[in-house]
């Protein structure tokens, strides 16, 4: 029935996702790492990625638990070497290696060789709390965002260099809307993940599909 005046789509009944934040702590970790597993498969083995995150997007079925994802119309395909670059940015931080992470972020245009030139003690700095925070003991604590000012004072000097101000490549903003958003909407599910295991067993999953 679809044709050049009729677009036929399916009506599937939900509600609003910010909806499941009233729901127990378990349906809402649930949720979540659903949500958090489908960017990591759009990004490391479809290599296609639905790139809007805005809420409205997003619906929740709590008679089955399932997220319904609305609005394809800003998916696009993710260019492999950029995923290959999140690949490295991933790896790097579940290592620990300060070196190799900074190289990732060159790769994916975070940052500008005259960047990590001038300030490299202070993306070591941010590192630090980033990864101090993400490393911590037990389940990750989505709602738990001290790091954050701390984040702010490492960064200062980066962000008083006008100069030097660099606004990254546009695949890379794309993706990370996605990745940010989707992050936000943990925030507000006040999710609680084992967040390093699942990343470090998604990234030997990703790799095995690489190789099939």
């Amino acid at each position: 029935m679809t044709g050049e005046r009729v677009l036929v789509m399916d009506y599937i009944t939900a509600k609003p996702i910010e909806t499941l934040s009233a729901a127990p702590q378990e349906q809402r970790d649930k949720a979540v790492a659903a949500l958090l597993d489908l960017v990591l498969r759009e990004l490391f083995i479809f290599g296609f990625m639905q790139t809007d995150p805005n809420f409205a997007n997003y619906r929740w079925q709590p008679e089955t638990g399932r997220i319904v994802l609305l609005d394809f119309g800003a998916a696009r395909s993710v260019p492999q070497d950029t995923v290959e670059a999140y690949r490295s940015l991933l790896m790097a931080g579940l290592l620990g290696e300060h070196g190799p992470l900074r190289a990732a972020l060159l790769d994916v245009g975070f940052i500008t060789p005259m960047v990590e030139h001038r300030h490299r003690a202070a993306l070591d700095g941010m590192i630090d709390v980033i990864l101090a925070h993400v490393n911590r003991p037990g389940l990750f604590n989505f709602a738990e965002r001290g790091f954050v000012e701390r984040l702010r004072e490492k960064a200062a000097p980066i962000v008083a260099d006008r100069a030097n101000w660099h606004v990254p490549p546009a695949q890379t903003l794309f993706i990370q809307r996605k990745i940010s958003g989707t992050a936000m909407l943990a925030v507000r599910m006040k999710a609680r993940l084992p967040l390093r295991p699942m990343l470090a067993a998604f990234l030997e999953q990703a790799q095995k599909h690489q190789r099939v």
